[in-house]
């Protein structure tokens, strides 16, 4: 399966999305904040991408 950087980041922020937080009674900002992280990070680890998907950066001054 072939996909764009930009097709790349428009499925993990779905899935993201499509997944929110639920708000804890009386819940701490932060540990929400924390748990959100830590759910977004698990699902764009999911995801497997080639090296030769990605070409190496060439700055040109």
């Amino acid at each position: 399966m072939k996909l764009k950087r930009r097709e790349l980041l428009v499925a993990t922020v779905g899935v993201a999305a499509a997944q929110p937080p639920k708000p804890q009674q009386g819940g701490d900002l932060v540990e929400l904040a924390r748990q959100s992280m830590k759910s977004n990070r698990e699902a764009i680890a999911k995801v497997k991408v080639d090296i030769a998907v990605e070409p190496a950066f060439v700055f040109k001054a």
